[in-house]
């Protein structure tokens, strides 16, 4: 198991249950708990949530959140074409984002299409110069060391040092 597992034990014991229940429509919410399982590496729960909450989140200035994570549970699927197109909807939907730069560079970089990630390992270095793969790693907190270790890869293979 990766860092950090005391969310997804309660992730398991139905937590996010009394807050759905009461709001099952409400984008937020839905976005709490399709992220939830995304970082428990449920990549199938996690896309259910995380469309539902991008239905109805069409006036939320947060959607680009929403779009990352789908395009993280994609990415942990083994799904690149289905996380780019999310990674790219998110960075047209929101605001510029390190997350939404390192899931599009990690993406590429398991497609083999190393120059178009550049730009986007460009854009993560010029926000943070010190930022390696080792360091960016270190902030990960998903249930499965090797979900972790797969997404380092693809940000290796697109040239984060």
């Amino acid at each position: 198991m990766g860092k950090g597992n005391e969310p997804f034990l309660l992730l398991r014991k139905g937590a996010h249950s009394p807050a759905v229940e009461l709001s099952p429509d409400q984008p937020f919410v839905l976005l709490w708990a399709g992220g939830a399982w995304m970082r428990a590496c449920e990549s199938e729960d996690a896309v259910e949530w995380l469309t539902r909450a991008w239905r109805g989140a069409e006036h939320e200035p947060w959607r680009h959140v929403i779009a990352a994570n789908l395009a993280f549970a994609h990415y942990l699927a083994g799904r690149y074409d289905a996380a780019l197109a999310w990674a790219l909807q998110g960075a047209a939907a929101g605001p510029e984002s390190l997350q939404l730069w390192a899931i599009t560079a990690a993406t590429l970089g398991q497609l083999g299409r190393i120059d178009e990630a550049r730009p986007y390992i460009g854009f993560i270095k010029a926000d943070r110069p010190d930022l390696t793969v080792e360091r960016f790693g270190r902030n990960i907190r998903w249930r499965e060391q090797s979900a972790i270790d797969h997404y380092l890869d693809g940000l290796l293979k697109a040239g984060l040092p």
